[in-house]
C-alpha cells in the first residue's frame, strides 16, 4: 500500500508532521504543494493520500484551496487531513470535505495538531516552556494519527458546529484579501539584503531589488519571511516591533526553503 503526503508550510509546524507521518506510514513519500499547485495537471497516484497544512484565519491557505480543487484522487482508496493551528477553532476540515465532495471524492479521516502560533502581529508569542509543552502533546497526537491511518479508521477531528459559520466567513473574507496582505511588511535599517525572505517564500513573492526585498502581491500570510529572517529585520507595520520569532524547532531554513526546490532533498529530511 503506497502514501502520499502533501503539505504546505511556512514556519515549519506542518512540515515537521508531514515528516514524523512519513516516518511511520508504509512506502510512504511527501510532497510539497508550493512547488506542485500551479502545474496544468496534479494527479496523485497512491491508494492512501494526506494532507497537512496549516489553518489560516479559521480555514485553508489559499494554495492548499486551490491545490484540493484541481488534484486527481481518482486512485486513492483512502483520504486523511491533518490541519496544524494555534489553539483556535474553526472550518478547515469541513472546508476540505466540502471541496472534495463537490469533486466526487471523500475524506475518509481528519484531525487538528495544537501547535505554537506563528501569528505574532496578532499575539504575542507563547513563552518557550509553553512551547516544549505543545511540541510534547503535538507528538503524541501524531502518534494517535498514525495508529488511526494505518487502521484506516473514519472516526477523528470535527468541526464544531456552533462556530462553522463565522469560521466560513471568515475563512472566505481571508482568501478575497490575502494576496493583498503583504503591503503591511515593512523593512528596518537591520536589512543585510541577504535574500533569505525570497528563497524562503513559498510562492515566489518577493524579489530583491535595490538590495531590499519587494512583495509581489500573491502572499499567502504564511510570514515564512518575516520569521525566517536573520536580522529579524521584515516588520508587518509596527505590530512585530521587538517580538520574538518562531520556527519549529526540528525544522531548518534549507527544509522550508525547498519546498520549492528538487525533491531528492526530502527523501533525506524524511530519513
Amino acid at each position: 500500500m503506497t502514501t502520499t503526503i502533501y503539505y504546505f508550510s511556512g514556519t515549519g509546524n506542518s512540515l515537521y508532521v508531514a515528516k514524523a507521518l512519513a516516518k511511520k506510514l508504509h512506502d510512504c513519500d511527501i510532497i510539497p504543494i508550493a512547488r506542485i499547485w500551479n502545474l496544468d495537471t496534479i494527479i496523485a497516484t497512491s491508494e492512501t493520500i494526506g494532507f497537512v497544512f496549516p489553518m489560516y484565519s479559521y480555514g485553508l491557505p489559499d494554495i492548499v484551496n486551490q491545490f484540493l480543487s484541481r488534484v486527481n484522487l481518482d486512485a486513492a482508496t483512502y483520504v486523511f487531513t491533518v490541519v496544524t493551528r494555534g489553539g483556535a477553532q474553526g472550518c478547515a476540515l469541513h472546508r476540505v470535505d466540502e471541496i472534495l465532495r463537490e469533486r466526487n471524492y471523500h475524506q475518509n479521516l481528519g484531525f487538528y495538531v495544537d501547535m505554537p502560533s506563528n501569528m505574532i502581529h496578532l499575539h504575542d508569542l507563547i513563552s518557550k516552556e509553553k512551547q516544549k509543552k505543545l511540541h510534547k502533546q503535538a507528538n503524541k497526537k501524531v502518534e494517535k494519527i498514525i495508529t488511526s491511518v494505518l487502521r484506516r479508521k473514519s472516526k477523528g477531528d470535527k468541526d464544531k458546529l456552533f462556530v462553522r459559520s463565522f469560521a466560513l466567513s471568515s475563512s472566505k473574507s481571508f482568501l478575497e484579501s490575502v494576496h493583498k496582505n503583504d503591503v503591511s511588511f515593512l523593512v528596518d535599517k537591520n536589512c543585510i539584503a541577504c535574500g533569505f525572505c525570497a528563497r524562503v517564500c513559498p510562492v515566489d513573492n518577493i524579489i530583491m531589488m535595490g538590495n531590499r526585498p519587494q512583495w509581489q502581491h500573491h502572499c499567502q500570510s504564511c510570514l515564512a519571511c518575516l520569521h525566517w529572517c536573520p536580522k529579524e529585520s521584515i516588520q508587518y507595520r509596527k505590530k512585530t516591533i521587538g517580538k520574538q520569532r518562531y520556527h519549529h524547532p526540528d525544522v531548518t531554513f534549507k527544509d522550508v526553503e525547498f519546498q520549492k526546490k528538487e525533491f531528492d532533498h526530502f527523501q533525506s529530511i524524511i530519513n
